[in-house]
Parts: C-alpha cells; sequence; structure tokens
C-alpha cells in the first residue's frame, strides 16, 4: 500500500490532512501565498516557532486542568454512587 492509499483508509490521517489543507488556505487568504522562507529572517522563523510552542503549552496546561476536574468529578460520583449502593 502507498501513502496515499493509506491516507485514504486511514481516519487519522484524513483528518491531519484536512487541517493541513485548511491551514493553508487560511494562510493563503491571510498573507496571499503559502509558507515562503523569505518572509522571515531565520530568527523571526524561530520567533514564529516559539510563539505556536508556546501557545501550545498554555493550550496543554487548560487540557491538564480541565482534564484533572474531570477525574475528580469522576471519583466524587463513584463515592457517591457507591454510598447510594
Amino acid at each position: 500500500m502507498n501513502i496515499k492509499d493509506e491516507i485514504v483508509s486511514n481516519e487519522i490521517l484524513q483528518r491531519v490532512q484536512e487541517k493541513f489543507i485548511n491551514q493553508q488556505e487560511k494562510g493563503i487568504k491571510k498573507y496571499g501565498e503559502t509558507v515562503n522562507p523569505e518572509s522571515y529572517s531565520a530568527i523571526g522563523w524561530l520567533n514564529h516557532i516559539q510563539q505556536e510552542l508556546i501557545d501550545g503549552a498554555v493550550y496543554a496546561e487548560v487540557l491538564m486542568q480541565v482534564i484533572g476536574d474531570l477525574i475528580a468529578e469522576n471519583k466524587q460520583l463513584h463515592k457517591v454512587l457507591e454510598e447510594i449502593n
């Protein structure tokens, strides 16, 4: 099976591919082109990467809190259910 067949047969890879395409379309609308190495200096690209990674760290922290809250709520629910039974 070649990579194109693999993508077609794999739901996760299809979603990633769709997100990649959507991101490129958004970039073209915003900047008038796809990624262009001439758009930034090397330091500019590193700064851009750093900003994206910081955003990712913030999103991960939010999800850790949300998941932690859900786990705590789930434990409380199980405790209540055990008391009822």
